[in-house]
């Protein structure tokens, strides 16, 4: 969707930073 496009960059930082990571569903990239 529309919010998983906006949100694919944020993921592939929060990804490649274990310190960024929150806890829960990896899926989610929240």
């Amino acid at each position: 969707g529309v919010v998983e496009a906006a949100v694919a960059p944020l993921e592939s930082l929060i990804f490649s930073n274990p310190f960024l990571q929150a806890p829960g569903d990896p899926e989610m990239g929240i």
